[in-house]
């Protein structure tokens, strides 16, 4: 008789298993919202934990796919699971068997399932320097990659929570530990905003969105100008120049450098990249801040900034000939405060004219001079898009001919609308003799022009019958009820 159960026993439970169906998990999804409450066999690999292992219930829920990348196609819903030892890791190879449900729209192995390892995961390596874009983008929830970026902020000083900058690609960390493994202590490792930190981490997601949970603390090295000389960026020009790149080709140097200087253009705002130099005065940059990651707030034309990185030169070609780029690329800026400016001498345009034909064919001065004189004929109107105009100035205030040009000079919009001949005006750059069409001129390039003519003052910008908006000095007023303020609503008289 107990021969006859057992036989009886054993054709049952190949009946029951024969009833399993096996399935990948793509099919074993497809059947469950199709409606299918069959037992089946589902083999995939485990993607994510999808919920804690329970120690009261003792189980445990998985998503799987049928490749260890694949997402989340197929859960097991509450597996049966004796200890905490026994769940699952992800990358393992699992079979589940059950019984096939569907939760709204979520395929899966009802509650009470059971799983089996196949195949364990590899362990988790450790895969070296990667940058915050390539870790972006590997997606590698198991293994360890190691990021260097600038904190960009940081929300929780105790935990660690804080953004991490590289060039253009910003990673949320979720909590930085130290390197012995203790959270909450971020803010005894001595990194802060503008530091650039070294981690170890693990990519993951929080609503679908990339983030670095836990990362481990390795390093952090100072923000610009901390731990590193600043220079200028002629000097930093100079350095570019000694680095001979083939044509179509760059190179760096191996020093890292912080060069100070004033941000004379917006190349391109969306893309970080701003022309430097040391002429606050110029709209002439010949240093490029490119692609650098900006921690601190918005940049401006005007602004003083440090920029961090190698410095490269980059050899171009085109229909003209050969050109050279001087630049920092992908580094780090951030904001800081100027040198104090050294005194410009003025000069009448007869003087300025002397010494610029004293110079050398298309030869310039290496320093600032500031010239005073009046409008004698604007013969390039105001461009918008590059905020200058061209003038010819001369000493004599009811002259219409020019002795000094001055080309491209920057200006405020406004004050240009109100520029006309005969106005006293300021221009402040470098002294030019240029050659052109065997024609020696006295011109100075891309200076800046201010107006400083006291009759400006009845030049109205903007009228109505309440309030006039007007230009006096070079600086933009509003004059209301015979009263003056500056645009920020300061009375001035």
């Amino acid at each position: 008789m107990k021969k006859l159960f057992s036989l009886f026993a054993a054709v049952l439970f190949a009946g029951s298993m024969m009833a399993a169906t096996s399935m990948t998990c793509a099919e074993a999804a497809a059947a469950a919202l199709g409606g299918s409450t069959a037992e089946a066999v589902v083999r995939g690999y485990v993607t994510s934990i999808a919920g804690a292992f329970s120690a009261k219930n003792k189980n445990v829920s998985f998503w799987m796919a049928d490749t260890e990348d694949g997402g989340q196609v197929f859960e097991a819903y509450r597996a049966a699971c004796e200890t905490a030892e026994d769940v699952p890791t992800v990358g393992d190879l699992v079979e589940v068997t059950g019984t096939l449900a569907k939760f709204n729209s979520t395929p899966e192995m009802a509650q009470g399932c059971t799983f089996t390892v196949i195949t364990p995961a590899a362990k988790p390596v450790n895969l070296g320097p990667k940058t915050i874009a390539e870790f972006l983008e590997l997606k590698n929830a198991k293994d360890t990659c190691v990021l260097t970026g600038v904190i960009t902020s940081v929300l929780k000083e105790d935990y660690g929570n804080l953004y991490l900058a590289e060039n253009l690609d910003t990673l949320y960390v979720y909590g930085v530990l130290t390197p012995e493994g203790e959270a909450k202590k971020f803010n005894t490792l001595g990194a802060d905003v503008t530091d650039t930190m070294t981690i170890k981490a693990v990519y993951g997601e929080y609503d679908g969105k990339p983030q670095a949970p836990n990362a481990v603390f390795v390093s952090v090295l100072k923000g610009p100008g901390v731990e590193l000389d600043t220079i200028t960026t002629a000097e930093a020009v100079a350095i570019a120049k000694t680095l001979e790149p083939a044509a179509g080709k760059s190179l760096s140097t191996a020093e890292t450098y912080v060069v100070g200087g004033f941000v004379v253009k917006v190349k391109d705002a969306a893309k970080h990249t701003y022309y430097m130099s040391d002429d606050a005065n110029t709209t002439y940059g010949d240093f490029q801040a490119y692609q650098c990651a900006t921690i601190d707030s918005e940049v401006n034309v005007g602004d003083y900034v440090f920029v961090r990185g190698k410095i490269m030169t980059y050899h171009g070609t085109g229909n003209s000939g050969d050109y050279y780029n001087y630049e920092i690329s992908g580094g780090t800026l951030v904001h800081g405060v100027a040198p104090e400016p050294t005194e410009l001498d003025t000069l009448s345009v007869a003087d300025a004219v002397t010494i610029a034909l004293a110079l050398e064919n298309n030869e310039s001065t290496t320093v600032n001079y500031a010239v005073r004189g009046y409008v004698a004929k604007i013969y390039e109107e105001y461009n918008e898009q590059h905020s200058n105009l061209s003038i010819y100035m001369t000493d004599d205030a009811t002259s219409t001919f020019g002795d000094l040009q001055c080309r491209r000079a920057s200006i405020d919009a406004e004050a240009a609308q109100a520029l006309a001949p005969h106005d006293k005006v300021l221009i402040v750059g470098k002294l030019t003799n240029n050659f052109y069409n065997e024609t020696n001129t006295a011109q100075i390039y891309q200076g800046k022009l201010t107006v400083e003519d006291e009759q400006a003052i009845e030049k109205i910008l903007m009228n109505d019958s309440q309030i006039k908006k007007v230009i006096m000095n070079g600086v933009v007023y509003i004059v209301r009820d015979g009263k003056m303020f500056d645009l920020q609503g300061a009375q001035v008289r």
